[in-house]
């Protein structure tokens, strides 16, 4: 089931990169769906960190705003129902660290409040270097290069 989500997730930025906006829009609807079926939080955790890193999908300084929207909806209700679903799973393992931190950036890209990065960098003990790093950055310099 995964590597379904996947694959629709790898498609829907191949169409967006061919400007097929809407066609795009259902292929992450799609993933959205079958990981919720399938109550895989840490899945939706890493499409919605996929999207969030995408300054060409959330940006905030994009000519066509009209496409950034509906991203940012699909966005929003992937990281409420994965949130919901990692609620409803109770105490974390301590593999599920890096895709719980995914899920806090995600949140933070959409809210625009660092409180959620501040939140995994200070409550998550196992998550990868590489991600540690980037929330980091993201916190102390928020959107801006740093």
């Amino acid at each position: 089931v995964d590597t379904v989500g996947q694959r629709l997730l790898g498609l829907a930025l191949a169409q967006f990169g061919e400007g097929k906006a809407e066609a795009a829009l259902l292929s992450i609807d799609e993933a959205i769906q079958i990981h919720e079926t399938s109550k895989s939080w840490e899945h939706l955790a890493r499409l919605t960190y996929v999207l969030a890193c995408r300054d060409d999908l959330l940006g905030e300084g994009l000519a066509n705003r009209n496409e950034i929207q509906p991203v940012a909806e699909k966005l929003e209700r992937a990281t409420s129902v994965a949130a919901a679903l990692m609620k409803e799973q109770g105490c974390l393992k301590p593999q599920q660290g890096s895709p719980a931190a995914q899920l806090l950036f995600a949140i933070y890209r959409i809210r625009r409040d660092a409180k959620f990065l501040h939140a995994a960098l200070a409550t998550i003990p196992n998550m990868e270097s590489s991600l540690m790093l980037k929330l980091a950055r993201y916190a102390k310099h928020g959107d801006a290069p740093a």
